[in-house]
């Protein structure tokens, strides 16, 4: 295996990159004039030089007329863009009602889960008046067999709950 001969320490190159990065002459500056404050740059508005633009001869030139095709083409895209816009003007609004059914839908669901709040929290207050009642009125309790206390649990509806069917049950296919 052959390797590369090294290189001979001679004189560096002059034009060679670590010849161009040692430092400059001209960083070796006077310090009293780094030591002064910079000047501060001041906002020069020359309204004759911007009025120049506008009086010259030189502006846009004129638009020549256009042949029939080219005329017929631009037409055309126009039109094509009108078609465009409109499709897009339609899927916008599209996009932004089903964002409000989905914000009215969110609403219906916290209002749902709030009254379910609200109805276990009257249960739980029934249920501790019940006990309080219960634990007021069982001091006196006499050996005697009785009937057993009534549950807590409110008597079953002679009416039966019925199931709320969805389509996808009733023919098997979901919509």
């Amino acid at each position: 295996m052959k390797t590369p001969r090294l290189k001979s320490s001679s004189a560096k190159s002059v034009r060679s990159r670590s010849a161009r990065r040692e430092a400059s002459p001209g960083l070796d500056v006077d310090k009293s004039v780094t030591s002064l404050p910079r000047a501060e740059r001041t906002a020069v508005t020359r309204s004759s030089v911007l009025n120049a633009q506008h009086d010259s001869a030189v502006s846009k030139k004129k638009q020549k007329r256009q042949t029939r095709s080219q005329r017929l083409r631009q037409e055309k895209g126009l039109e094509r863009a009108e078609v465009v816009m409109d499709k897009t003007e339609k899927k916008l609004a599209k996009s932004v009602h089903k964002g409000k059914v989905v914000k009215a839908r969110k609403s219906t669901w916290d209002d749902l889960n709030k009254r379910g709040k609200n109805a276990y929290k009257i249960l739980e207050d029934q249920v501790d008046a019940m006990d309080t009642d219960d634990k007021e009125a069982r001091p006196k309790q006499s050996k005697q067999p009785g009937p057993p206390p009534s549950s807590v649990l409110p008597a079953p509806s002679a009416q039966p709950t019925q199931t709320e069917m969805f389509d996808h049950e009733i023919d098997g296919e979901i919509t």
